[in-house]
């Protein structure tokens, strides 16, 4: 620190080939050479001696890359430091590679496990800074640098700890999700006259599609999905779709406004990739991908899903009657209360109905208990609107319903295994 902090730059020198870098990168190598020959001295080092090249490798990577980090950054003025560091990231993983190979040096393997952390750094750099992650080189950057992360992982993780490996596959794969939704979503915002909801879409339907491709494509991937398709298919999955869900129910406080296109209800471009979150979430759990328990899924997929057809009708009501996309405003709309009252209804007679066809009473018992809801929704708030046609509709509506549901699906039998459990 002291050396940087004393050593000045000169602002016409060229970057990575000035003095202060050039004494930096000497002892960086001065210390990994120091650390290759510790590693030789095999069953002559003395007691002291054996942890003494990993000390080194550590301190010559150390002085390697911060030197070229502070480097390049003094240099902004000339470049954008982040992509070029990204450059230089590859650069010197590469040589390290081939010295690993030409020298047999195992110990040097740990350098090369510092260039997905190197990305993910520069990642968050660029968001913070709010660039564009392709601009000023990262067009060149970016691809070499995923190319040569896979390229380590195809040739070196049989090396590697399975910890490490499953590690650097599932962030390899989150990270590249990042950087594609970033530039598409980018690219979108540039669009004129489109809507804020397009950009935001974006950040849900790229994701999307490629966890669908990876669903439905990837054992046609020999290496890696197909190889490790227990982690791909599993918990490299699971993430980003938890992730995907929680983006769709923050997605919900967006009124969706499709402009230039007008709303149509269920078929803008935000419910679509909301709705198509929720289908990849329910195909994953039907195939028993995911790895929380089975109860714990059904509670995460049906929840979204009932709050995503509330959002609907509320958008719809907003849209259509004139009523302010807001919490308390849709709340004393008697339109709204009427539609979702209506809404609710018809969820409990289709969950009454399944439930009493397949005999499942626990969904059976779902679609009473929202048909108690919507009852006591309607003894508790609609009848604050006394005499507006939409209380009139609802009462009439669930009335209505309630009777098909004690004509038609009735509460199915308990089965031999629930019958024995209760005796």
């Amino acid at each position: 620190l002291a050396f940087f902090d004393h050593t000045g730059w000169e602002l016409n020198s060229l970057p990575l080939a000035n003095r202060v870098f050039l004494s930096a990168a000497l002892i960086g190598i001065a210390g990994l050479f120091s650390s290759y020959w510790f590693d030789r001295l095999g069953d002559q080092a003395r007691r002291w001696e054996p942890r003494l090249p990993q000390i080194l490798m550590a301190w010559g990577l150390i002085w390697w890359y911060v030197g070229g980090f502070i480097d390049l950054h003094e240099h902004r003025h000339l470049l954008q430091p982040q992509p070029a560091f990204l450059l230089y990231a590859c650069v010197s993983t590469a040589i390290f590679a081939w010295i690993k190979q030409r020298f047999t040096w195992n110990r040097l393997q740990s350098a090369l496990l510092l260039l997905l952390p190197m990305m993910l750094l520069v990642y968050a750099g660029q968001r913070w800074d709010g660039l564009w992650l392709l601009g000023h080189g990262g067009w060149l950057a970016w691809p070499l640098a995923f190319a040569l992360q896979y390229v380590l992982m195809h040739r070196f993780e049989s090396q590697w700890a399975p910890r490490v490996r499953n590690l650097s596959h599932c962030l390899s794969l989150w990270l590249l999700l990042l950087v594609l939704t970033h530039e598409v979503a980018r690219l979108i915002a540039h669009i004129p006259g489109l809507a804020q909801t397009w950009n935001a879409a974006a950040w849900g339907l790229v994701p999307t599609l490629l966890l669908f491709a990876l669903l439905y494509q990837g054992q046609r991937c020999p290496w890696p999905v197909a190889r490790h398709a227990a982690l791909y298919q599993g918990l490299a999955s699971d993430i980003p779709v938890l992730a995907l869900l929680a983006w769709g129910l923050a997605s919900l406080a967006s009124s969706a406004e499709p402009s230039p296109l007008p709303y149509v209800p269920l078929l803008n471009p935000l419910e679509l990739i909301e709705l198509a979150i929720l289908l990849l979430a329910a195909l994953r759990w039907q195939r028993g991908l995911m790895v929380w328990p089975v109860k714990g899924q059904s509670l995460l997929i049906g929840l979204p899903a009932f709050l995503w057809l509330n959002a609907a009708v509320a958008r719809t009501v907003h849209f259509y009657s004139g009523v302010d996309y807001h919490l308390d405003t849709l709340f004393n709309s008697p339109i709204f209360q009427a539609a979702i009252a209506a809404l609710w209804a018809l969820l409990a007679l289709s969950l009454t109905v399944i439930g009493a066809r397949r005999g499942q009473r626990p969904l059976w018992f779902t679609g009473a208990g929202l048909l108690a809801l919507v009852v006591l929704k309607l003894f508790v708030i609609d009848l604050s609107g006394a005499g507006s046609i939409g209380r009139i509709i609802s009462f009439l509506v669930v009335g209505l319903l309630m009777l098909v549901i004690g004509f038609f699906a009735p509460l199915p039998p308990q089965s031999t295994d629930e019958s024995s459990h209760v005796s």
